[in-house]
Order: structure tokens, then C-alpha cells, then sequence
């Protein structure tokens, strides 16, 4: 046997004994929505053909590639296996062979092979309730689909997305996502449409729209059971038309499709789908008084499930009959079921770490095998150069040997009294040119060095005049926003303290000196922070805002101030959703940088309008702040958020502003891992926007 296939054999039975160790995830649950995924080959095309059939196949297909060594061949067939096994709930094996199909698919380079394996074991994490593992997986597959423009898989992936945001109850997103993947189903007359039909009715029950739900899974029932994977759906939609009666009243219809679910169930050997139909027969018996039928099915329902491992059926199954036993009067069952239960319900707690554990070990198992494939090619790549290089070194070692001998039998008998003097010339001229060489390179390497001090120089002095420009801008700025507050309060101070006005008098200048005293706070303040972040002090403590609510106080506050009640001219526009959105921030951050472009705005705006609002952009929250001021000119616009910088630095102007406004706005969002942006055209307006992550 050669080495790379015992190091083949090698990683396969590691993968195999990590990925067995993986607790089994059972797909579980009163509404059977989920898209199990793809099949292939003779389960597309037969319609005899049984699960049981299929496995049998699918396992010599694997012992044929293997023999073959065909690695296209063995990935099919693993994945084969993996969708068989998945359609039946065997969720523990089937992420086992997908894992295995997928590796095999990417050594291949296959890539719509590796966008199925993706979007299966994306279903599986969704099972077990890792529903950003699954997002992610989802996702890669959806790109591949499109890219390869497969639109099957992207109905596929599409699908499978809408029932992610359905389990985080992105209801709106959910339909979106599912009406795209009907659109496409109907543009190719797919049959995958009675998968999505069936997702679409569940999204409906489970916001308890039993009308549109029943409309949906009967359009999921025009399609003929031909294949496994329709097969599987036919009795799914049968048991969710079920859960609709049930939950409508309408207990005897239930009961009639359960009993359909049942029959195909156990024809088509899927024990998962039984045991879940028959819990929820169990239920509607329940609901009828029908104990004793209630509890037979019950009991059945616990057979399969523990013939399966389906560990969350079971649990609820134990749930339901203590409910019955209850209700019989036999207290002691009742007991004894519902500690089954408890004792399941922790197991499951248990087992679902232990999953994640294995999942975890299992991907870092997977990239440690990439990690030495590489490796592995890596050296193999080094050592055919080495013995390319080896074979040259070899010829021109021939090659040369033979013309130097033939060189020296000719200048042996024609020029043999000139050899010792060419020789000696020939190392003259060597070593001129290396002295000659030498002093080049260390003339260029002095030049080099020369311009460099220069160009460090050029740079040190045009920091230093700039410091010192920024420094006398600053000190200008500084002493006359203090001085214009300070002037205010000690000449109305004095005027309080040495006239003779009346009370409405005194309560004007007192409100004056502390308007001053607000704006000399103001500036005291923004100085504080500017020196906090430049020493990397400022903290930033989180926690859940309600923004809708943050943005109308700003809105309300400022309606009454005075930036903007004299403006006549002038509309304070508020845009925000119908709906209201929560984040995790630093709510005393996010108004301050808030209020700081609000007033700059009003401040900069005489008529027209100020528009604040935001807006949810995927993963992110837009802000922003929209005027039709007086704009900023684009030769300021790249340095506008500098720190003490006001646009032109002229002293006539140091009563729009410190200068410190933006800087402290522009550090806030980066410290709550946002980012800002400035669009301006001077005399037409400005925009500020900035997002941060939801």
C-alpha cells in the first residue's frame, strides 16, 4: 500500500471516531417545518425505492470509491448517505457522513458539492439550536449557489434561511426570504416548492394564522410523493394540517390526518415523523377526555423515540402523560412521569453542551487536517523541486566538466605561454571591479542616507510649525470662549451687587449668568473629554437603550431651545421607523455625540430644515444629522474632525465653536466600535452619519 493512502485511511478513521463521539440532535416538535435537505442519485428517479434501499447503496457506493480511490465518487456517496440518514432524523450520523462529504467535496474542488454539504449541516446546527453556527453555513452556501448560479440549491439555502429567522422570530425577514424562494420555484416549475409551500404554512401556524397556514400545506399536498425527500415532506405537511385542527378545535379532522401521517410514516420507515404524529394524537385525545387512547399513543410514541434516541420527543412525551395520569387520578404515575421528565429535561441540558463541546472539537479537527494535507503537498512540492534541482546541478556539472576540458586541451596546446599572464589579468580586472563595485554601493548608500535625514528634518520642522500653529489656534479659541462666559458673569454679577433693579431685572441677569455659566461648563467639559480619550481614560459603559426613545427627547428638547425657536425660517425634522429598536451602548455617549451634531447643525442652519433620524442596515444602526446650512467647503472636509480645528482657523469666527465638538464626536464612535462620515457642499448643506453595530 502506498503512504498517502495509509495516510488517507489515517485521517478518515480519525474523523470517524471524533465525529461518532457527536451527541445525536433529534428533530423534535409539534410542527415538522424544517427543509431535512438534498438527496441524490437513485432516490431522485425511483419511486419504489425504500430509505432502508437507499442506505444499502449509498454504503457500497462508499466501499466501491474507496477501492477506486475516486475521490469525486466517495464524496457522493457520503453525501448520499448523510441526506438518507438526515430525512429520518438520525441527526448525529448524518452530521458525521456530511462532514466527511464535504472534506471529500473540497479536496475534489466541488463547489456545488461543498454548498449542499454546507447547507445541510447548517439544518443540523439549526436543530441543536446553534443558530449563528447555522446562519453562518447558510449563508456560505447561498453564496456559492449563486455564484455557480444553481438555482435549486438556492432555493434550497433560501429556505432554510427563512426558517432560521422564523426560530429568532424575524417574522418579517422570514417571509421575505421564503416568497423569494417560491418566486424562483414557480420561474423553474420545481418540485422543491412543496418544501417551501410546507415552511410557509408552518410560519403562518406558528403566528396562529390558520386559514393562510391550511391554504399553504394543501398547495405542499399537490405535490406526488416520488422521492425520499418528498415522501418525507408529504407526512410532515399531513401531521402540521393536523396541528392546525387541533389548535382550531376542530379535534376529529385532526385526528384524520394524523392517522394519514401515521400510515405513511410507517411505510416509508420514518420513526422520527411517527413518533412526533403520534404525540400529537396523543394531545388531541387528551384534549377529547380520550385518556386511555391518549396514553396508548403516548406509549407508542416512547417505543420509537427510544428506539431512536430522540431524547426531546421523549421528554415531551413523559410531560404529556403525567398530564394524563393527573388527570386519571393516579397521582403516583403522574409523579413518576413528571421526574422522567426532569431527569430528561437536564439530560438534554447535558447532552446539548456536550454537542456544542463535539462540534467545536470536531471543526478543529477538520482544519488540523487541512493544516497537514498542506503540509503534506508542501513537502511533497519541495522534494520533487529538490530532485529537479539536483538532476540540473547534475547536467551542468556534465555540461561543464566536458567544455572546460575541452577548453583547457585547446589552450593547453595553442596558448599555453599566455595562460599564467591571462590569469593574472583576468584576477587584476576582478578585483578592480569589486573595489570599483564597493565604493559605488557605499557612495549610493551615503546619498540615501543623506536624503532621508533631509526628508526627516523637512518632516520635523513642517509637525513642528504645525503644532505650533494648532497651538496659537487653540490658545486664541480657548481664551476667548473663556473670556466671552467669564466676561458675562462678572459684569451682571457686578450689576447685581451694585444696582438698584427691580426683581423681573435681577431674574433676567441671573438667568444670563447662568446661560454663560452652562456654555463655560460646556467648554470645561469638552476639554475634560478631550483629555480623557488622548489619555485613553474615558470608559464606556453599556447597557440595553431603547433608541426611538433617546432620538424624541432630543427632538423635544431641542424644539424649545433656544438654537432653534428663534429661527422662524427653520423645520426640525425627526425620521425615525415605525418601530423601535433596542441596542447594547453607552446611552450618556451616544446622546452626547448626538446633541453635538444636532446643535451644529442648528447652530449653522437659518432656514430650510434639520432632519435626525436613523435606520437598521443589516447588522448595524444608522444615524444622522441632515441640514441646509451653510455647508462645508471640501478643502476643509478631510480635516474638519481634527482635534482644536475650526475650518480656516480664523480668530473672527472662534464664536461658532471651540473646535472640540467633532474631534470628541468622531472618538465617542469609535469607542463604541462605530464610524463616522461626513457629505457637504458649502451653501447647500451637510450630512453627518455614523453606525453602530446592533
Amino acid at each position: 500500500m502506498k503512504v498517502t493512502d495509509i495516510i488517507r485511511y489515517l485521517v478518515l478513521t480519525i474523523l470517524i471516531i471524533v465525529a461518532t463521539n457527536l451527541p445525536c440532535v433529534a428533530n423534535d416538535g409539534n410542527n415538522v417545518s424544517d427543509t431535512i435537505g438534498y438527496t441524490n442519485g437513485a432516490s431522485n428517479n425511483s419511486e419504489q425505492i425504500s430509505f432502508s434501499e437507499e442506505r444499502v447503496a449509498s454504503e457500497k457506493n462508499i466501499d466501491k470509491a474507496m477501492l477506486a480511490n475516486d475521490t469525486l465518487q466517495l464524496a457522493d456517496a457520503y453525501f448520499r448517505l448523510a441526506s438518507n440518514q438526515q430525512l429520518q432524523g438520525q441527526n448525529r450520523t448524518a452530521f458525521t457522513n456530511m462532514s466527511m462529504a464535504l472534506k471529500f467535496y473540497t479536496v475534489a474542488n466541488f463547489e456545488l458539492g461543498i454548498a449542499k454539504c454546507l447547507d445541510n449541516i447548517g439544518s443540523i446546527y439549526r436543530y441543536g439550536g446553534a443558530f449563528e453556527k447555522a446562519l453562518e453555513y447558510h449563508l456560505k452556501a447561498k453564496d456559492i449557489f449563486i455564484e455557480q448560479k444553481d438555482t435549486t440549491g438556492l432555493i434550497h439555502s433560501i429556505n432554510n434561511l427563512g426558517i432560521l429567522y422564523r426560530n429568532l422570530n424575524d417574522y418579517p425577514k422570514a417571509r421575505e426570504l421564503y416568497f423569494n424562494a417560491i418566486e424562483l420555484g414557480d420561474k423553474v416549475h420545481s418540485d422543491l416548492l412543496a418544501t417551501v409551500y410546507n415552511s410557509v404554512g408552518s410560519f403562518f401556524w406558528y403566528q396562529q394564522k390558520n386559514d393562510s397556514a391550511l391554504i399553504y400545506y394543501r398547495k405542499a399536498l399537490n405535490y406526488a410523493p416520488v422521492t425520499l425527500q418528498l415522501k418525507e415532506r408529504h407526512c410532515a405537511v399531513l401531521n402540521n394540517i393536523g396541528n392546525v385542527y387541533r389548535t382550531s378545535g376542530k379535534l376529529d379532522s385532526a385526528l384524520y390526518y394524523y392517522e394519514l401521517s401515521l400510515k405513511e410514516s410507517y411505510r416509508y420507515e420514518l420513526a422520527n415523523l411517527a413518533a412526533i404524529t403520534l404525540k400529537n394524537q396523543a394531545k388531541t385525545f387528551l384534549l377529547k377526555g380520550q385518556l386511555n387512547k391518549a396514553n396508548a399513543s403516548l406509549n407508542e410514541s416512547i417505543n420509537l423515540a427510544e428506539q431512536s434516541n430522540l431524547v426531546k420527543i421523549l421528554m415531551e412525551d413523559y410531560l404529556v402523560q403525567s398530564e394524563i395520569y393527573r388527570k386519571k387520578g393516579d397521582y403516583k404515575k403522574s409523579l413518576e412521569k413528571h421526574v422522567l421528565y426532569s431527569q430528561m429535561k437536564d439530560s438534554v441540558l447535558t447532552v446539548d453542551q456536550l454537542n456544542r463541546i463535539a462540534q467545536l472539537e470536531l471543526d478543529y479537527t477538520l482544519q488540523q487536517v487541512e493544516k497537514d494535507k498542506l503540509v503534506l503537498k508542501k513537502n511533497i512540492a519541495e522534494r520533487d523541486l529538490e530532485i529537479a534541482r539536483n538532476k540540473n546541478y547534475l547536467f551542468s556539472f556534465v555540461f561543464f566538466t566536458v567544455l572546460l576540458i575541452l577548453i583547457a586541451g585547446v589552450i593547453y596546446f595553442r596558448y599555453l605561454s599566455n595562460i599564467k599572464l591571462k590569469r593574472k589579468l583576468q584576477l587584476l580586472n576582478e578585483e578592480l571591479e569589486r573595489g570599483v563595485k564597493q565604493r559605488t554601493q557605499s557612495l549610493e548608500e551615503e546619498i540615501e542616507e543623506h536624503k532621508q535625514t533631509e526628508e526627516e528634518l523637512l518632516n520635523s520642522k513642517l509637525k513642528a510649525e504645525e503644532a505650533d500653529r494648532l497651538k496659537t489656534a487653540f490658545l486664541s479659541n480657548m481664551s476667548h470662549e473663556i473670556r466671552t462666559p467669564m466676561n458675562a458673569i462678572v459684569g451682571f454679577s457686578e450689576l447685581l451687587l451694585e444696582g438698584d433693579f427691580n426683581e423681573e431685572e435681577r431674574t433676567e441677569f441671573a438667568n444670563m449668568i447662568q446661560s454663560n455659566g452652562d456654555d463655560l461648563l460646556h467648554l470645561l467639559n469638552d476639554i475634560i473629554d478631550i483629555s480623557m480619550i488622548e489619555s485613553s481614560q474615558l470608559k464606556i459603559v453599556k447597557s440595553r437603550i431603547l433608541v426611538g426613545d433617546i432620538m424624541e427627547q432630543i427632538h423635544n428638547n431641542y424644539l424649545t431651545s433656544d438654537y432653534y425657536k428663534n429661527k422662524e425660517d427653520l423645520e426640525f425634522i425627526l425620521e425615525v421607523p415605525s418601530y423601535n429598536i433596542t441596542i447594547v451602548s453607552d446611552e450618556f455617549r451616544l446622546r452626547q455625540i448626538l446633541n453635538n451634531l444636532v446643535s451644529n447643525a442648528l447652530k449653522f442652519t437659518s432656514k430650510g430644515y434639520v432632519k435626525l433620524g436613523f435606520q437598521v442596515q443589516d447588522r448595524y444602526i444608522l444615524f444622522y444629522v441632515e441640514d441646509t446650512g451653510v455647508g462645508i467647503d471640501k478643502v476643509y472636509q478631510k480635516q474638519i474632525f481634527e482635534r482644536f480645528l475650526k475650518v480656516g482657523n480664523d480668530v473672527s469666527n472662534l464664536n461658532r465653536g471651540n473646535g472640540l465638538g467633532l474631534t470628541i464626536t468622531k472618538n465617542l464612535v469609535q469607542l463604541l466600535e462605530g464610524s463616522i462620515e461626513l457629505q457637504s457642499e458649502e451653501g447647500l448643506g451637510s450630512k453627518f452619519t455614523f453606525k453602530l453595530p446592533l
